[in-house]
């Protein structure tokens, strides 16, 4: 019901719906619903998690409008539907499901969520079916829209382990086994992820990418606990994996896109482990598709960043020939700045990046779009970029300096005005700090000459030697 109508979402929220749903505080009864607790149970969740739903047996439950009017008793003693039925897969998908439409787009439905312990709840339902692709969607749906855009319940999806729930220890017998040795132990072997339980699941991979970017998203602790049990890993493996599903890869590449960005150690290992490689076949692939390019665009830039063996990898695998097929084929504006800010990255400190993008005609591609560009964001990145590629090339600035001559007035000793007006404009706070260097530089060797030149004599005899 509330996933076609954000009113009834809002709605949902005020009344204590996901409260309800944590914690069955009635049951729904009718001629609809005789049978098992847990049938009962699965159905009330599914009025909340679609405008129309059948049961096993083909029997309508509800739909918009609920022309049904089923009738609502309390019970007596409340139950948590999701630790009550722990072992009933139908109950945890349709009240995943229906956590996730109620907590989408409602800031105070994830307030609220957050604060009923619905994450506790989501992590036991991860571990509990890690082999049930349907629930590993619902929970990791569920777990995307809880933390999207709410930093506290990001922070505390990584206190509570959620993060390590998408990299879960394998079952057996459907038992859980003990934790294995963290990653960063010697003797530790890389554990079976649920990404990779779900590796061909396209669903369960797009749910998984998203909730992992939001988790990761301004939380500089989330990213550190993602780099150390290697989710790059993960990441990895579904681009090489997914390479025919643009909706995963969007998903997948934002996903390295944040992970990296601010985080040295996750910039290293993707540059070690030629991150940048997987990214560039998918950027070859998908040309002319502007949101990926944007979405690949970043996740190059941030790799990229202060790390300059990863720009020197950058260049020898063909990136920046990359880079100008791309920026030739777009036309978006926003996909384009995004390849400029890439662009300027890559070729900041990098003298041969700046050769190869001048020999393969980058250079002059930045310089059309600094020139023609319609929106300011597009100018300004290009204008950076283009600089990044043509300054000095990569050789230091030959400065030189015509000082103004000094003109003495007759009799005062003192320069004339007008040539103080000049050394005054030169040496001022506002003119180019490299000038001021130049004109430091000079006046330290005039100093110098005169310390070390010999003196005239003043008697007329030569100086001592």
């Amino acid at each position: 019901m509330v996933a076609q109508d954000p009113s009834l979402r809002e709605r949902a929220g005020e009344i204590g719906l996901l409260s309800d749903i944590k914690n069955v505080g009635f049951l729904l009864s009718g001629p609809l619903f005789k049978g098992k607790s847990g049938q009962r149970a699965s159905g009330r969740c599914i009025l909340c998690f679609g405008g129309a739903a059948v049961t096993d047996q083909g029997r309508i439950l509800a739909w918009v409008g609920n022309p049904l009017k089923l009738r609502i008793r309390p019970v007596r003693r409340p139950a948590k539907a999701m630790g009550r039925f722990l072992d009933s897969a139908g109950v945890q998908k349709q009240a995943l499901g229906a956590v996730w439409n109620i907590v989408a787009g409602s800031s105070g439905n994830q307030e609220v969520a957050g604060r009923i312990g619905m994450l506790e709840s989501l992590r036991t339902a991860m571990g509990s079916f890690q082999d049930h692709p349907e629930i590993q969607k619902m929970a990791c749906g569920a777990l995307w829209q809880m933390c999207l855009g709410h930093p506290n319940n990001k922070a505390r999806a990584g206190k509570l382990g959620l993060l390590e729930s998408l990299q879960s220890p394998p079952l057996q017998n459907g038992a859980q086994l003990p934790a294995p040795p963290r990653p960063t132990e010697p003797s530790c072997e890389p554990p079976q992820t649920a990404l990779r339980r779900h590796l061909m699941n396209t669903d369960v991979q797009h749910e998984a990418c998203g909730a992992l970017r939001t988790l990761t998203s301004d939380n500089a602790h989330n990213k550190v606990i993602a780099g150390k049990i290697q989710l790059l890993a993960d990441l990895q493996a579904t681009i090489s994996t997914h390479m025919a599903n643009i909706k995963i890869l969007k998903e997948t590449c934002g996903a390295v896109w944040i992970m990296v960005a601010g985080n040295k150690d996750n910039r290293k290992w993707a540059g070690e482990n030629y991150l940048l490689a997987d990214l560039q076949r998918v950027m070859r692939r998908y040309v002319h598709e502007a949101e990926l390019q944007r979405q690949l665009a970043f996740a190059v830039m941030h790799i990229l960043m202060h790390e300059q063996d990863n720009k020197m990898q950058a260049g020898i695998i063909g990136l920046i020939q990359d880079f100008k097929a791309v920026a030739d084929a777009l036309t978006d504006e926003e996909a384009l700045s995004a390849v400029c800010d890439a662009v300027s990255e890559a070729c900041h400190h990098c003298h041969e990046n700046k050769v190869l993008a001048r020999d393969c005609g980058l250079l002059e591609t930045v310089k059309r779009m600094q020139d023609f560009a319609e929106s300011e964001m597009l100018s300004r990145s290009a204008t950076y970029a283009y600089m990044h590629m043509k300054l000095y090339e990569g050789k230091p600035p030959k400065i030189s300096i015509s000082l103004p001559q000094l003109q003495i007035s007759p009799g005062s000793g003192a320069p004339s005005q007008d040539s103080a007006k000049g050394l005054s404009s030169l040496m001022s706070p506002r003119s180019d700090l490299q000038w001021r260097r130049a004109i430091g530089k000079i006046s330290a060797v005039q100093r110098m000459h005169a310390a070390i030149s010999p003196r005239k004599p003043v008697d007329g005899n030569s100086p001592r030697s």
